[in-house]
């Protein structure tokens, strides 16, 4: 890992956590390989404690490194003569900036106030203007992602001067994915038109639950009632103009699974969305949520139930499932973004606190919005870290299946029969059409897992290479 030589702002970094909706490459120490398991046992209860735990949908990363310190000077000249090698590029801007903090947040970063938004504005086109002639920004980017923090609590002319300069400096695709995301909450009709004129195409929003004590009892604001009504009207000025998304939560804190499956009624029959994404609760270090409950307050038997039950629903009502947590109805929804960054696809950041990737390496912007400003001031691109990254064609390639609920042995050259057969036997897939294999109930919520297993498995050289070979594992 290359990391700039500073010794405070590497400390900020690491213990503010990662940032909400901005996905970027992990990189994990390797264990010893005589640690290594693979086989899966049958009986359901080990099953289960084996593959019990935490882990956000998508993860992946298993290169390994030692850490290379390097001055600010090289970094810089790393970042003016960098370019991408992904045909699927992303922009990605980052506001750091919320209302208020919600109960199950571990990002929240800074108050929103009309003057730090506006002005933070301006920093970021003066950002903007630094990399436009650079060669990371050069080419064609198929998605642009507002994320945060709170976007949406820009106000209307913030938002369409942002928008429109990334529509003027950057090359973006004629079916560019360019989304907005935030909070229903005062995100006004000027709003949601000065986005659309500027040329956004998608918006998507956290809303969690439907349900107005759960939502309280979350720091949310909105009731059940204000944002059906603002969906619905935000979906009527917008039309075929641009997709709307939201986000539900389940594992919530006194959630039942009757109450979840009505979020998801509620969200199909009294909404005209279309897309949704469904996930699990996750207790953040340093979230309130966390610090009262500790852990998800359901066993992993009861979060699976309640996923299967909403994928059943869903799929009965024709919506199409784009991935483990998306779905679409109709052909608005895309998830372009969301699946890009977790197979290979490229991210150039802006903003405090930003993170992205190109050619071979992850970077991640300073935090402290003070230090972000300075480094704008002096002219610099404010790169806090720079991390080497390993390519992994075959993670991405497997990710993209098992993202998408299917694994195919026959798309890889390397043979993995055997643990086939035993995650079979195990139930976490069932074999279809042209020796495909679909993931179960159980399977799709340990996706994230098995997707890391299955990576790790098939790099080692599959049931030629050593896991392959050891029988004490098959158990």
């Amino acid at each position: 890992m290359l990391r700039i030589n500073n010794k405070s702002l590497c400390h900020s970094i690491k213990d503010s956590g990662l940032i909400s909706s901005m996905p970027r490459p992990e990189i994990k120490t390797e264990r010893p390989l005589i640690k290594m398991n693979f086989y899966l046992p049958e009986k359901r209860s080990e099953l289960i404690s084996r593959l019990t735990g935490r882990v956000p949908h998508g993860a992946m990363g298993n290169a390994s490194g030692n850490d290379n310190e390097i001055d600010v000077k090289t970094a810089r000249e790393l970042w003016n003569n960098i370019e991408m090698v992904s045909e699927r590029r992303t922009i990605y801007l980052h506001i750091p900036f919320c209302v208020k903090r919600c109960k199950f947040c571990g990002f929240y970063k800074n108050r929103t106030t009309a003057h730090d938004l506006s002005q933070y504005t301006d920093y970021l086109l003066r950002e903007l203007e630094m990399v436009a002639d650079k060669p990371v920004a050069s080419g064609t980017f198929n998605t642009v992602y507002f994320g945060g923090g709170t976007p949406t609590d820009l106000s209307a002319g913030d938002l369409e001067r942002l928008i429109r300069a990334i529509h003027d400096k950057i090359k973006l695709a004629d079916d560019v994915e360019f989304t907005v995301e935030g909070r229903l909450f005062g995100f006004d009709d000027d709003k949601v038109r000065a986005c659309l004129d500027a040329g956004a195409t998608r918006f998507s929003f956290g809303v969690q639950t439907f349900h107005t004590e759960r939502r309280q009892a979350l720091g949310r604001i909105q009731s059940r009632k204000k944002l059906l009504e603002r969906l619905e009207r935000i979906k009527r000025i917008g039309g075929d103009r641009a997709c709307t998304v939201i986000d539900l939560i389940y594992g919530l804190p006194g959630q039942s699974l009757e109450e979840w499956l009505d979020d998801i009624r509620t969200a199909h029959e009294e909404t005209l969305l279309d897309g949704i994404d469904l996930y699990l609760l996750k207790m953040l270090p340093g979230a309130p949520l966390t610090t009262t409950f500790g852990d998800v307050p359901w066993s992993d038997e009861e979060l699976m139930e309640r996923q299967a039950k909403a994928g059943e629903y869903l799929l009965a009502q024709d919506w199409r499932r784009l991935s483990i947590t998306h779905w679409s109805r109709g052909t608005l929804e895309r998830n372009r973004y969301n699946h890009q960054t977790k197979t290979g696809g490229e991210m150039l950041p802006l903003g405090c606190g930003a993170g992205g990737s190109a050619g071979g390496y992850s970077f991640m912007q300073m935090m402290p919005l003070d230090e972000y400003k300075a480094q704008i001031d002096a002219g610099h691109k404010p790169i806090g870290m720079v991390r080497k990254v390993q390519p992994r064609p075959l993670n991405n390639k497997v990710t993209d299946q098992m993202e998408r609920g299917f694994f195919n042995p026959t798309d890889f050259a390397i043979r993995c029969e055997r643990l086939a057969d035993n995650w079979r036997d195990a139930g976490v897939w069932t074999r279809v059409e042209k020796g495909a294999l679909r993931l179960t109930k159980i399977g799709q919520f340990y996706q994230p897992r098995l997707n890391n297993m299955l990576a790790a498995y098939l790099s080692k050289g599959g049931d030629d290479g050593p896991f392959g070979a050891a029988k004490e594992q098959r158990k």
